[in-house]
């Protein structure tokens, strides 16, 4: 007996030992596993206590800052260091990331704006919500699609996630105006019983509202006992938020207390609740189409059984309501409490719903149109986002950046941390400033992955799209009954109950709209201060600035600027007479005489304003080239040229900065690199045969000699080849479509796209009109061959295709992918077909003036091309003559005339400073004609200096900026160069060649028509049948000329990295002897030609 009691005392040994050794390795050994190895990469943080990790130092620090007096009652200051003072402690003594604990699970703080864009990246299943929270909120979440991970969450995702898409949303629209109807009475009966103005709390009736909504979508007719089931979650949701929801003390939650008893009862209450509506549904004949009924459909289709199936549908309501109500609730409340304390916002968003609904109530379309509101929304949502924390556990080990995380650590990101961090959101970032989504979410900050207010990832909250219809609806009705501002008995301080909500209650002095001539007054007064501030007193301190370092300029007027000066400089240089012909002469004076009269009065340098926005003309070769070199996002196009040319251009890659523009040059860049390039030669050489068959038809018609406006002819050309090369098999409709961009951009040449006077393009004139009803029918038929573009069954290898996939590859909603698309497909066409027609056009009449030159290129054609062969892309680029012509085509006339940035942030270049929202200018006809760079022949038209490339055809190659600067560079320069090269040698070197003469050739003005009438004579005789008579093919000692010279401009490219060796610079001067041979004997050539011609 004695022997069995030790043995029975030695096994309770054992276990014991084997108990207690569990509990201390699970409360202490791994977690110091996973602490060692987060140490081991620099990871470091406070020490634990065991148990209870650093809970205790949490406490003690968050009662210091209870203690100490708060020094700023700013309504919009960052509450995070109040709420969570830890958090910013531990953050000042260890970094940016960080590890602590609470109980027994492990943390790792991330703070580094780099690494959450990449856990925002990761779709892995493998980070999932965490285990220790899903304990400790199961009783009001339990394992429904918020908490639940893996396949269980995928499962139910797929089930709920389609009762939350936008055409279902739009579909709930009615029931949300029912719901808010009855909350606009109650307080207009409130207004009235006190005297015209009432101070009303309003987080209460809001909650009220948004309970009744989501109780309605979720229960149909049963809504009723739905409201009586969502009190009862509201009062769990209190219970539970009493304890520390993010605190893991172990076995604490299984402790009798009185907080846990009541969080027991309520539960179970709800459970029966729930189950006792789902029952009668069960026995109803007809099913409703509402939530409930969605979700009983689905846990009942895979026969998960009677228990699984009852857990799976009371777990899912209750998370309905915790998302669909509180979410929605909070936000509504701290955006009325913004606009209360920001009249001016408020009275613009009142402005625009005024507007947009016109008395009605709203629908879809007018809440797509409610910019602004959306703008303020967005706003609130980053400073006063529903959930302060997101926590992802580590189910494997994973690796963000260049750190393991091991398996079991949680990772805390602070969002509202996120989206106030100043180098992210400027220096105003705790500031209320709705204008910084004006662009949407990627013009908003230069990292758009770290704003995240309703999550990141693939567990990004299903119902966001639910959430903003029914605060715009919410919104728009009370700023149409109601003005607001805050009580003197409201008081700041934001509180943390599973939502950030405000602790005492959101205090707001209300009043009908129509009784408030006083607030009327003041909100007038704050909106004339905002529009003066915007039209001069923030122009003149950009201008102070520049005065300050030596920067003069005219004097400007309020409102236009120095507008008026630049017309009436203008109007005088248009009576003066012209004194010259000369084609290649500077028309810079002629187009922008402004310019050239106050580059005389105030140096190369120097500043003057159109309407409010302020610009520096730069004409210090220097300083141009390191602008040129300048490669940061800070420096892009200016914003108000891309609201002057939204309807050409909207926000596509030409015109969109910063990540909008980075993620577009993504997508399209590579369709223009060069392989890509020289694979549309083809269609590039079919669309030139019909125009070389036109101009013969006509030449032999006139027997001989022909008068053509070629202007027009290289314009279809141009826009034929783009759109083969956008629309593919649907280039038809691309014709079309470019048809009606040609007449929006002649629409839009007639007012002055240079100049800004605020306001003027919102004006209905006659021409606005117009420009609205093509920006319409353009969209309307991109779209149209969008469309018919997606019902294919095999996708088209073309520009559009690429744009589509581009678009839709991101889930970034319909009508932001349709604008894309759409800007886009206008961004190619415009870029891709004027460029290369101006650039050929200009072309072919400086060859017309300069037949030696006409000549020589002819010349080189015929020694590269067969008769009758079609050239190809080797063939091409062995063209140097033609290059040289091009190039020097796009020194004399670039196809743009100004280069115009605009500095995003504070720049430095050189010695000057620019400020934030200068726009620098530069004069490319200018750069490209200055005597100390390009030598004293600057103004001719001189192909030889190219002969070397641009490195050596000036001092500075800098300044040569025919298709932009720096990384806003043109992507399609390869694509208009070959294009152009290619319509150069069908037009002049065809089998049948033709001799080209200018007959005259129009004043260039802005927005410019390029009309070249240019002589054609056409040779009978076919090329080759007697060189001697009327060929331009050259002797055979100058082809072998002209082979030694290619040679060695092939062998300069190969070695222009170390052109400084002495070698490399004897090759170089014996080349040029070389070329000068050439030339002589080019010139000699073209004698003979022109005795035959």
């Amino acid at each position: 007996m004695e022997a069995m009691m030790k043995m029975l005392f030695s096994v309770a040994l054992i276990c014991l030992s084997s108990l207690c050794f569990h509990l201390y390795n699970v409360l202490w050994l791994k977690p110091e596993r996973l602490r060692k190895k987060l140490r081991n990469q620099g990871i470091n943080g406070p020490p634990p206590s065991f148990l209870t990790g650093n809970v205790s130092e949490m406490m003690r620090i968050k009662s210091t800052v209870l203690m100490s007096p708060k020094e700023s009652s700013c309504l919009t200051h960052d509450f995070t260091p109040a709420m969570f003072p830890h958090l910013e402690q531990w953050r000042k003594d260890y970094g940016q990331n960080f590890m602590h604990a609470t109980g027994n699970a492990q943390h790792l703080y991330v703070g580094d704006p780099n690494l959450v864009k990449e856990i925002s990246l990761c779709n892995s299943w493998d980070l999932g919500k965490s285990s220790y929270l899903n304990k400790d909120v199961e009783p009001l979440f339990g394992h429904g699609v918020i908490r639940s991970n893996g396949q269980i969450w995928a499962d139910q995702r797929k089930i709920i996630a389609p009762e939350f898409f936008i055409d279902k949303v739009k579909g709930m629209m009615g029931l949300m105006v029912d719901s808010a109807l009855p909350l606009l009475r109650l307080w207009e009966d409130r207004i009235e019983r006190e005297g015209g103005i009432a101070e009303i709390k309003v987080d209460e009736d809001i909650r009220n509202f948004s309970a009744d909504v989501i109780s309605k979508a979720c229960f149909g007719s049963s809504y009723t006992k739905g409201e009586e089931i969502f009190s009862k979650l509201r009062q769990l949701l209190r219970a539970i938020s009493r304890t520390g929801l993010l605190v893991n003390i172990p076995a604490l939650r299984y402790l009798p207390t009185k907080n846990n008893r009541e969080a027991w009862k309520l539960e179970k209450d709800i459970k029966t609740l729930i189950l006792n509506v789902v029952n009668e549904r069960k026995q109803q004949s007809v099913a409703e189409k509402d939530l409930l009924q969605m979700i009983l459909e689905g846990a009942y289709a895979d026969h998960l059984g009677q228990e699984t199936a009852n857990r799976f549908v009371v777990d899912n309501c209750k998370n309905i309501y915790i998302a669909g109500h509180e979410t929605v609730a909070s936000v509504a409340t701290w955006t009325l409490m913004l606009l209360a304390s920001h009249p001016e916002w408020q009275a613009r968003a009142r402005a625009e719903v005024l507007h947009v609904c016109e008395g009605r109530v709203p629908d879809p379309d007018m809440l797509h149109k409610m910019k602004i509101l959306t703008m303020v929304i967005q706003e609130t949502l980053r400073l006063f986002p529903p959930a302060i924390l997101l926590i992802r556990e580590a189910f494997k080990e994973m690796k963000f950046g260049d750190i393991d995380v091991p398996k079991g650590v949680n990772l805390w990101i602070s969002i509202s941390t996120m989206h106030r961090i100043p180098e992210i959101w400027g220096p105003d970032a705790n500031e209320f400033k709705p204008e910084r989504f004006e662009h949407g979410i990627f013009g908003a900050c230069k990292l758009p992955q770290v704003y995240i207010p309703f999550g990141m990832g693939p567990r990004t909250c299903l119902g966001q799209k639910f959430a903003m219809v029914e605060l715009k609806i919410v919104l728009s009705l009370i700023l149409s009954k109601f003005t607001f501002t805050l009580s003197p008995n409201y008081k700041h301080s934001p509180a943390f109950k599973l939502f950030i909500e405000p602790e005492h209650g959101m205090h707001l002095l209300t009043m009908m709209k129509i009784m408030l001539f006083s607030v009327a007054l003041i909100c007038l007064s704050s909106l004339c201060f905002h529009v003066y501030n915007i039209l001069w007193l923030k122009p003149e301190r950009l201008r102070k600035k520049l005065r300050n370092q030596g920067i003069k300029g005219p004097p400007p007027s309020f409102l236009t600027g120095n507008v008026s000066d630049m017309m009436k400089i203008k109007s005088t240089v248009v009576k003066s007479p012209k004194k010259s012909s000369c084609f290649t002469d500077d028309y810079i004076p002629q187009l922008f005489p402004h310019l050239q009269q106050w580059r005389k009065d105030y140096g190369q340098i120097f500043m003057y304003a159109t309407g409010n926005v302020q610009h520096v003309c730069v004409g210090d070769p220097s300083l141009v080239k390191e602008i040129s070199l300048c490669n940061t996002w800070d420096l892009g196009k200016p914003s108000y040229l891309n609201k002057e040319l939204g309807p050409l251009f909207g926000l596509g890659i030409t015109r969109s900065n910063r990540e909008i523009w980075a993620h577009q040059r993504k997508i399209i860049a590579p369709e223009f690199f060069i392989d890509k390039v020289k694979g549309m030669v083809g269609l590039m050489v079919e669309s030139a045969l019909p125009v070389l068959r036109s101009w013969e038809d006509g030449i032999e018609r006139e027997g001989g000699v022909a008068n053509i406006r070629v202007d027009e002819d290289l314009r279809n050309l141009s826009a034929d080849v783009i759109s083969k090369a956008c629309f593919g098999s649907s280039y038809t409709k691309g014709k079309q479509i470019f048809s009606k961009l040609r007449e929006l951009i002649r629409a839009m040449s007639k007012t002055g796209l240079l100049v800004k006077t605020p306001a003027l393009r919102f004006v209905p004139t006659k021409n606005n009109r117009e420009i609205w009803k093509l920006e319409k029918e353009i969209r309307k038929l991109i779209l149209n061959v969008v469309d018919e573009r997606k019902q294919e069954s095999v996708a088209e290898k073309d520009l559009l295709q690429m744009i589509l996939e581009g678009a839709y590859a991101d889930h970034i909603g319909q009508e932001t992918a349709n604008n894309f698309i759409v800007d886009n497909c206008k961004n190619i066409y415009v870029a891709g077909h004027e460029t290369v027609a101006s650039v050929a056009t200009w072309a072919l009449m400086l060859l017309a003036t300069h037949p030696e030159w006409q000549a020589r290129a002819r010349a080189e054609v015929l020694l590269h091309v067969d008769r009758g062969r079609v050239p190809d892309a080797d063939v091409l680029h062995k063209m140097k003559i033609l290059t040289m012509v091009i190039q020097e085509t796009l020194r004399l006339v670039p196809p743009t005339t100004l280069v115009a940035r605009e500095a995003l942030e504070e720049m430095k270049f050189k010695d000057i400073n620019i400020p934030k929202g200068v726009n620098l200018w530069i004069p490319i006809p200018t750069m490209h004609r200055i005597p100390e760079i390009w030598g004293s022949d600057a103004d001719e038209f001189n192909p030889e200096r190219f002969a070397h490339g641009i490195f050596r055809a000036c001092k500075l190659p800098q300044v040569y900026v025919p298709f932009g600067i720096g990384p806003r560079t043109c992507l399609g320069q390869k694509f208009a160069m070959y294009v152009s090269a290619e319509d150069l040698k069908k037009i002049i070197f065809h089998d049948k060649s033709n001799v080209i003469k200018p007959v005259k050739s129009s004043v260039i003005k802005v927005g410019r028509s390029r009309h070249v009438n240019t002589a054609l004579k056409r040779r009978f005789a076919p090329l080759g049948s007697n060189p001697g008579a009327n060929s331009f093919e050259y002797p055979s000692g100058v082809r072998k000329t002209v082979r030694a010279e290619e040679e060695e401009e092939d062998e300069y490219e190969r070695q222009r990295t170390r052109v400084g060796q002495r070698g490399t610079r004897g090759n170089t001067r014996g080349s040029t002897g070389n070329k000068r041979g050439t030339a002589e004997d080019t010139r000699e050539t073209s004698g003979n030609s022109r005795k035959h011609a």
